[in-house]
Order: structure tokens, then sequence, then C-alpha cells
């Protein structure tokens, strides 16, 4: 699998790899970290890992520049891009389409050299942020072997079948846990030294159980199915903005949604309100940060809280522990194992 990228108004190469297909117990998973800062005007933050039979990618960028990159792949592979923030489009991607990116949203694709070369036209001033997960065709096939579960999954018929069409994208909504993942993906591998290729290979597989459960089994209820598409997106940009989530009125002006519908909509859909979840997803969120050495100041300001106070008493309210209580406690637990 060749992988090349390009942003060529900043004359900067961000990777040429060359990847080994097969999947393989001994290999070795490399890390690479891109910074490129040019004044004021562009400042972009790229965390690469990749091993035999697959490349991840986090993109970060804020610029007062219009900006592209060109990007480029060869040998059949199977492409995930989480889309998180931004505001950004391609020409002449996946199916030979023109394509704006929506916020929340997972497109994935098989593929082979049509299809997956193009430029993506990155405009100025809105923080862009994603994750690109690509994997090569043998590899996916070699973890996903045996799995019942994804047996009936239509892309993964497709991709078994060999027969690469170039078609457009499919297009899901994020779940916050599958973020999640890529967070445990890339603290994990500084956390173990030894068979960091087998960590990412499982948490890859349970990334494509989580793909695969959203893709054919979304809740599903009396809301008609364009509310129902709506809602998802809902969801999804409500997960990706939990540093500074929109109220209801916000989110009814952006998907043009009638706000008392959406409220209620929302709560017969996921059977919560909004309010609720983002305070649960942010608890969520400050649980999983916790166990990966962030201390309550971090996570105050990664979760949007003003007052690191406030934060401790949301989470004592929603775990039963302030997040120093759970610590020692779980401290003491593991000592007695």
């Amino acid at each position: 699998m060749r992988l090349y990228s390009i942003i060529p108004q900043l004359d900067t190469i961000t990777y040429d790899l060359e990847i080994a297909d097969q999947f393989s117990h001994e290999a070795i998973v490399h890390r690479e970290d891109l910074e490129i800062h040019r004044t004021d005007l562009v400042s972009i933050q790229i965390k690469k890992l990749f091993s035999a039979g697959f490349f991840i990618e986090e993109f970060r960028a804020k610029t007062t520049q219009m900006l592209s990159e060109e990007f480029d792949a060869s040998g059949e592979h199977v492409r995930f891009l989480f889309y998180l923030h931004g505001s950004t489009s391609v020409q002449n991607g996946a199916g030979g389409q023109n394509y704006k990116h929506d916020v929340g949203t997972l497109l994935h694709n098989y593929l082979h050299n049509q299809g997956a070369s193009g430029q993506m036209i990155i405009e100025p001033a809105e923080e862009l942020n994603y994750l690109l997960l690509k994997m090569s065709r043998s590899f996916y096939l070699s973890i996903t072997a045996g799995e019942s579960w994804i047996m009936n999954d239509n892309f993964h018929q497709y991709i078994l079948s060999g027969l690469v069409e170039n078609r457009p994208n499919e297009s899901y909504a994020i779940d916050l846990h599958m973020l999640k993942i890529f967070e445990e993906i890339f603290h994990g591998t500084k956390r173990f030294s030894i068979n960091t290729y087998i960590y990412v290979v499982l948490k890859l597989k349970e990334l494509l159980f989580l793909v695969h459960q959203s893709r054919n089994y979304a809740n599903g209820n009396q809301i008609e199915a364009p509310f129902r598409e709506t809602l998802l997106k809902v969801k999804a940009y409500l997960e990706m903005n939990l540093e500074n989530p929109p109220n209801a009125q916000e989110l009814a002006a952006h998907f043009k949604y009638n706000e008392k519908n959406l409220k209620r909509d929302f709560k017969q859909y996921f059977g919560t309100s909004i309010y609720a979840f983002i305070v649960r997803n942010r608890m969520e969120v400050a649980r999983s940060l916790l166990g990966n050495n962030y201390n309550v100041n971090e996570l105050s300001i990664r979760l949007g809280y003003r007052s690191v106070s406030h934060c401790i008493k949301v989470f004592r309210k929603h775990h039963g522990y302030t997040p120093h209580e759970l610590l020692k406690f779980e401290a003491i637990t593991n000592s007695r194992k």
C-alpha cells in the first residue's frame, strides 16, 4: 500500500510511505509527529501511526489562508475518514465526485488506484480536525477472519468480492465510542512497549465492530427516516463539540429543525434530553481521560468547564466519587488483586 500526501502551498509532504500489506505479529509500530507553523498564518499538527497493513493519522489545522491537501493511495485498501471539525471539500474524490465534508460524519470506502486520490480544499478561519484510517485489503481480511458478526455486512461482502468499483463514499454518523478507540490507540502505543502491534490490531477490530453496529443496527423507532438521519447528525455534532456544546436553539437553527420538535424527537430517539446527553458524554470522556493520566485541571479544560470545582462536582454526581477519590479507590482495589 503506497500512501502520499502533500500541502503544495506550504511545499510540505505530510507523508510518503510504502506500507507492507500483510498482517505480521512481529511488525513494529512507527509513530511520527509533524508540526508546521508559518507565523500567525498557519498552524498544523499531524500525528501518524503506521505498521504492516495499516496507517492512522490525526490531522489538526488552523489557517488564515486557503490551503489544499493533495492525496494519493495505491494498492487495494479500506479507507475510513472520521470528520470532526472544519470546512473542507474534496475535488475528484471517490466515485469521481466533488463533495463537502459534514461535521460528525464517518466516510468509508473500498478503493484501489481509482478514487483513492484527490484534492481536499481547506477553508481558512475554521479549525480543521479529522482522523484517517487506511488498511490494506489483506490486513483487513486477516483481522476480520472468522468473525461471525460481520459476515452478513454488505460493505464487508463488497471487500470480500475483491471487485473494486470506485463507488462514492458511504457516510454514517460518528459515535463517541469510536473516537475513544483512537485516543486509546495513540495513548496505548506509549504504554505498551511490548506487543504494541497486537494492541493496535485489537483496537482496530473493536473499531470495526462499532462501525458495523452503527451501520447495521442503529436504533429504529417511529420517527421518520429523514428526521432520524438528522437526529444522528445532531448527536454526532454534540459529541464533536463537548468542550463548547451548542444549546437546543443553536442546534435547531444549525440543522433547520423546529426547536420544540428537536427536543421531543431527540429524547424519544436517544432516551435522554439534549442537556443530559451532553453531561453524560462529558463525564464518560472525563473518566477516560483520567484513566489516561490527565489531571483534573487538564480534563476540566479539555471538556470546556470554566471552573475546576464545578467539573469535580458534576463528576462526583455522575460517578459517585471525585476524580481523586476514584483514583485512590482504584489504586487500593488493584493493590489487593
